[in-house]
């Protein structure tokens, strides 16, 4: 039966391979997919012109940016992660280490997702190089370990994790308490109704500030019951001209609701496109502003508006780009942002002697 380096010496399915010349480079395919769902058959990807996998006589001959070298250290180990230099986010560099292998055996493994970006479609492109006998390359284990690297080959998911219990009420006292998502968990027997509700956002934020608008938060510390809920809220005042001004939630997706007034809303995608995505909202319209993107409401009706958003965690995170750019602490020297915002320097310096509204309202929570 053939495995994936090959057919054994004597196998009725195949001729016997050649034999090896003393330095060889082996490389082969290991698809990981169903068949149903294996791509095509291809060649593996050629090298790098004048790279040393072109030399007969190297006895080190992976030096590609796609390349990450070990060497056999007499113990098991795995590894998987993005080589310097590599241009595809699709593509993840691995080694194995396995204690049957040769002491100089160099190998390298290359995730590479075919077709749609989907971790069903994976397939590894492994190379051996130096010297490996046919004893070592039907070692069972050696292959258990390849493979092993190919199901590791997976998308990393950044969000709230799950929370472990029913509940984990914040508390700021660590005494009998349990660290969990950034906040001690309220010891479970002293939880009450109070820890789940809130309540005040029936009242109007104060508008009456230089942006005209004000941002009413329901995060994890108005809210304890929020802790590892992986959600939050906001209400949202604007004032007649008012603007929630171009800011950018790292840590969630945003979700907005329009109750009163008409809103000018929008978020502009990642570089290089930076494409603007806007609308005109009216009452009872939704618009969802992306996880990350840099996004914005302007009020242009003729009279107050009101907004109820949602928000993918428990503590998303707010940056206001200009008041992060231009009131930082300490500041950021002018040349930096002169070049950047192709300004001149004393602008710069005018811009960071302004004074730069914050519209969070971070006052305590209301009963």
């Amino acid at each position: 039966m053939c495995h994936f380096l090959g057919c054994p010496h004597g196998s009725p399915s195949a001729a016997p391979p050649p034999s090896p010349p003393p330095d060889f480079k082996l490389r082969r395919n290991l698809g990981i997919v169903p068949a149903a769902l294996e791509p095509p058959r291809s060649n593996p990807a050629p090298m790098s012109p004048g790279s040393d996998l072109d030399n007969p006589r190297s006895s080190r001959r992976v030096h590609t940016l796609r390349a990450v070298r070990a060497r056999s250290t007499g113990s098991s180990s795995l590894s998987l992660s993005q080589s310097p230099g590599s241009t595809n986010p699709r593509e993840s560099h691995g080694w194995v280490h396995h204690p049957s292998a040769n002491p100089t055996m160099e190998l390298r493994a290359v995730a590479v997702a075919q077709g749609p970006s989907s971790p069903e479609r994976a397939v590894i492109t492994l190379e051996v190089e130096k010297n490996l006998s046919s004893t070592r390359m039907k070692n069972p284990g050696f292959v258990l370990s390849i493979i092993v690297l190919a199901l590791a080959f997976s998308s990393a998911l950044a969000y709230d994790p799950d929370p472990l219990q029913d509940f984990c009420v914040a508390i700021d006292e660590p005494k009998n308490a349990v660290f969990v998502n950034g906040k001690f968990c309220k010891n479970p027997k002293l939880v009450n109704t109070n820890d789940f509700f809130l309540s005040g956002l029936n009242i109007p934020g104060n508008t009456s500030n230089p942006i005209g608008s004000t941002v009413t938060p329901v995060f994890v510390d108005q809210l304890p019951g929020l802790n590892t809920m992986g959600i939050s809220m906001v209400r949202i005042d604007y004032g007649i001209n008012g603007l929630n001004p171009p800011h950018t939630h790292p840590r969630a997706t945003e979700i907005l609701h329009l109750l009163e007034g008409i809103l000018y809303v929008g978020f502009v995608n990642s570089n290089p496109e930076n494409r603007l995505f806007a609308k005109v909202l009216k009452p009872g319209e939704v618009f969802v502003f992306p996880k990350g993107m840099i996004h914005f409401q302007l009020n242009i009706g003729k009279t107050n508006a009101v907004a109820i958003a949602a928000l993918s965690s428990q503590n998303p995170g707010i940056i206001t780009i200009a008041n992060a750019l231009f009131n930082s602490k300490p500041p950021i020297y002018p040349n930096v942002l002169a070049k950047a915002f192709q300004l001149d320097g004393l602008v710069v310096e005018g811009l960071q002697k302004k004074f730069w509204y914050d519209n969070l309202d971070l006052s305590p929570k209301r009963q």
